[in-house]
This record gives C-alpha cells, structure tokens and sequence, in this order.
C-alpha cells in the first residue's frame, strides 16, 4: 500500500518537474486533465528518459499524442453533428406524408430531442434507434452516417492530414531516441573494447616481467 502511494508521489513529482521546465501541458478547457497525467505517467514508464534530452523527447511525444488524440475526437464530434441532424430527418420522411400540423409538429420535437440524445451517446436512445430501425419506422441509421461522412469529406480528409503530420512528428522523436540510444550504446561497446584491450596489454606486460624475473632468479 506505502510503496503503491510512493510510485503515485514519484509520478507527481515527475510530472511537476517535466512542467516546472516546459511549461504547462496543451490541455484545454473542458479536457481531462487526468488521462494527460496517465498518459505522462504511461510514456516515461515505458521510455524511461535518462537525462533533459530524454525529458524532454518525452513532453513531445506526450503533447503530440495528446493532439492527435483530439484531432480525432474532433472529427468523432464533427461527423455525429451532421450525422444527429440527418437522424432527424429519418423521423420527418414518415411525418411529411400524413398527420395534423400538431401532429408534424410533435414528432419533429420529438426527433429534435431523439438527436440531441443520440449526440450524447445515450443508452436508451440507442436501443430504441435500433428497434424503430428493425420495424422499417425509421430510415437504417447507417444512411444518416453514410450520407454524414460524404457530406463532410473535405473537413474530414484535412482533419486526417493533419493527424497523419502530427503522426509524422511524433514518429522523428521515436526515431531520435533510438539514435541516441543507439549511440550511447556503440559508445559504451567502444570503451569496453578499449579498457579490455588495455587490460590485455597490461596483463601481457605484467606475464613478461614475472617471467622474467623468475628466469633471473633460476
């Protein structure tokens, strides 16, 4: 339990050290600022910066996913707008053919609200699309998405070129780390080489004298 409370204080204090150099992190209003905190916590777990350089890598990667990962919820947002408003007018194709104005009117109120819901992912609205989809009372759900992604293609192709760059961005930082790590390792092998040649020397010349010294003393 300590030790859990320990690794949860190391984390914090991570994290407070990475922003107390970098400023504070890309979250906006409205976001959760808990998953940046996992998702820091996460990165440096798996990465295991040694040193500023790492550190700072780290922040990158961090704040690069972090974008990418609201660009795409932005385009999840920017499709179920259009799609909440296509819901409607599943419900308003029935209504248009027969019924009083109050009628109409009750059922367009009644689509409105069935939308807004949707939008919000609400359960029950959910399952209650599906049953008036299966009972033909409702056009199939799949139409208003279809007809959603077409409509918006252009905003949606930019959305995804501005992920596949940030994807980019972040994938040189990978890339740079290995480098790094790489080097560090073909320099660590290069100094081993060294004092183990050094060593042989040493050891070499240290047999030479011995025997050379016994062959006096015989």
């Amino acid at each position: 339990m300590n030790s859990g409370r320990k690794n949860r204080s190391a984390s914090t204090s991570e994290i407070l050290a990475i922003e107390s150099i970098f400023g504070p992190p890309p979250i906006l209003p409205g976001e959760d600022a808990s998953a940046y905190e996992a998702l820091v916590r996460q990165v440096t777990a798996d990465v295991k910066p040694a040193g500023i350089i790492e550190k700072m890598w780290v922040r990158d990667i961090v704040d690069l996913t972090w974008e990418i990962l609201r660009w795409r919820r932005i385009k999840k947002t920017l499709v179920s707008l259009v799609v909440a408003v296509k819901h409607q007018e599943c419900f308003e194709v029935p209504a248009s053919s027969e019924g009083t104005a109050q009628s109409k009117n009750s059922i367009r109120e009644a689509s409105q609200i069935t939308a807004i819901l949707w939008f919000k992912e609400d359960p029950k609205v959910l399952e209650l699309l599906k049953v008036l989809e299966k009972h033909k009372v409702i056009l199939p759900m799949t139409k208003s998405i279809d007809s959603a992604f077409l409509s918006e293609l252009d905003r949606i192709e930019r959305i995804d070129r501005l992920i596949a760059a940030v994807e980019r961005r972040r994938n040189a930082v990978f890339r740079e780390i290995d480098r790094r790590r790489a080097f560090a390792r073909s320099l660590r092998d290069a100094i081993q080489k060294a004092e183990d040649a050094e060593f042989e020397i040493v050891e070499l010349k240290t047999n030479a004298r011995t025997a050379k010294a016994n062959g006096k003393a015989a």
